[in-house]
């Protein structure tokens, strides 16, 4: 779990505009998007357990038209959930009344995406508490399933995050070879620079692992069909060439590494500064995309 969480932390933090258009176009014209500020850990203790909860993504943003910059921070607080199960919204709204309790000036929006499973699309959810029969709590919440969307639907969107997504979306029409396709041909085709775009392809190449019948009708497709795949599936290693044959590689290494597997120790770090020959860096580079872990790579402490 730790490698989703990561891998969308990452994802939601560097698209978060295209993220609010796809789960609040409701409210995204009352917001100042310029403002966006993110909080880099929000920590609770689970009491009475006291076991230590860090809340996924927080982030701070004023509403538009503001009269001054103290005005009140409008939070939105994003948790990833890998399955959907039950007991999720009393956690969340445990996570809610904290938020509220450490920023009392600043209301927070809620939302929760469900990797698998959850409410189809975006949906506001309710979650209720009673005693004997009132209602004593009643905490909404918006809901995105993305298992239960439409790929096809959000490959349409002109939003960069939606075509990534769409990777854990529904296509029955399609084989697996041409959902991949369809989720990367927009990727390949947007001026992004590099740091977003192999983010997104990272995250279609993780959702969307082909068997190998598939992955050998995909890799012809590719190469017949689609250049600007092929094209972007290529560049990463070539990127490496073009940065010289030695520091400039590392540094673009580290910062694909860092990507694909969130900030790096310093362990890590120090044993990529070792590795001094250029085609083992080169190689690195090559195997970013298929390696599962740092251990993989030996990279790993």
């Amino acid at each position: 779990m730790a490698r989703h969480d990561q891998l969308f932390k990452t994802l939601f933090r560097t698209f978060f505009d295209d993220l609010l258009h796809l789960v609040a176009e409701d409210l995204v014209d009352a917001l100042d998007l310029a403002t966006v500020r993110f909080h880099d850990k929000e920590i609770f203790s689970d009491a009475p357990h006291g076991r230590r909860s860090e809340l996924d993504l927080v982030a701070a943003v004023q509403p538009r038209g503001r009269k001054s910059r103290t005005e009140t921070w409008i939070l939105v607080h994003v948790e990833i959930e890998r399955r959907y199960r039950r007991p999720f919204a009393a956690r969340f709204w445990r996570y809610y009344m904290q938020l509220r309790l450490r920023h009392p000036g600043s209301p927070v929006f809620p939302v929760v995406v469900f990797l698998q499973g959850g409410p189809r699309g975006v949906v506001d959810a309710t979650y209720r508490e009673s005693v004997l029969g009132r209602s004593v709590v009643e905490f909404s919440y918006r809901s995105f399933g993305l298992s239960g969307s439409s790929a096809a639907e959000h490959i349409a969107r002109p939003q960069p995050l939606a075509w990534a997504l769409a990777s854990l979306m529904r296509a029955p029409t399609w084989a697996p070879s041409e959902h991949k396709i369809a989720c990367l041909r927009p990727i390949a085709r947007a001026p992004l620079d590099d740091a977003r775009r192999f983010l997104l392809m990272e995250a279609v190449e993780t959702y969307l692992p082909l068997e190998e019948p598939e992955q050998l009708r995909y890799h012809r497709q590719v190469e017949t069909d689609e250049p600007e795949i092929h094209t972007m599936e290529l560049s990463f290693p070539e990127k490496l060439r073009a940065e010289g044959r030695s520091q400039g590689q590392r540094q673009m290494l580290q910062r694909l590494l860092e990507r694909r597997f969130g900030p790096l120790s310093s362990s890590v770090r120090e044993r990529l500064d070792s590795v001094r020959d250029a085609d083992e860096l080169l190689r690195l580079g090559d195997r970013i995309l298929d390696a599962r872990s740092l251990d993989e790579l030996g990279l790993a402490g």
